[in-house]
């Protein structure tokens, strides 16, 4: 059933899963067409805000981080999936390039992997530390950060949409 919770948490996401794409969109290679790329990830966060978050709303701040976390993960495994079908197929309209549907299927969460490997192994934001450099990854901070401040918005429509309720 629609709820104003679950619209707000699918705006929200959608708004986090553009924002992660567009920090994203550098670490691809130099030529990479990303055409969609953003879009089709909003999509999904749209998605994935309305039916993951929509309904763990209203348990808590502290379950609603949780949530957002939770959310946000399941939106960028969802994003790594589809881009890395996408991929496959697109490789495989190459002759030669899989000799077979398992080997296809394969060569998918092969990408996978790479894709999330490419996103974890980000260095772009390193500090010093005592005697040693580290770095932060761009893309999982923002999910996670993210997905935490999108909870939180979730939980505070929930809070809002329940005391309207109690008036009317």
């Amino acid at each position: 059933m629609p709820t104003a919770t679950k619209l707000m948490s699918a705006l929200v996401f959608a708004l986090l899963a553009f924002f992660a794409s567009e920090v994203f969109k550098p670490l691809l290679p130099e030529g990479t067409k990303m055409g969609l790329l953003s879009f089709v990830n909003a999509g999904i966060g749209l998605l994935c805000g309305w039916m993951i978050m929509g309904r763990l709303a209203g348990r808590g701040k502290f379950a609603a981080a949780g949530g957002g976390v939770r959310t946000s993960l399941a939106l960028a495994f969802w994003c790594l999936l589809f881009w890395s079908i996408w991929e496959m197929l697109r490789q495989s309209t190459r002759p030669g390039t899989y000799e077979g549907v398992v080997e296809a299927i394969n060569g998918a969460f092969a990408l996978m992997f790479d894709y999330a490997l490419l996103i974890l192994t980000d260095a772009r934001m390193a500090f010093t530390l005592a005697e040693g450099s580290y770095f932060l990854p761009q893309v999982p901070v923002v999910l996670i950060v993210g997905g935490m401040l999108c909870g939180w918005f979730a939980e505070w429509t929930e809070e809002r949409s329940a005391d309207a309720g109690k008036i009317a």
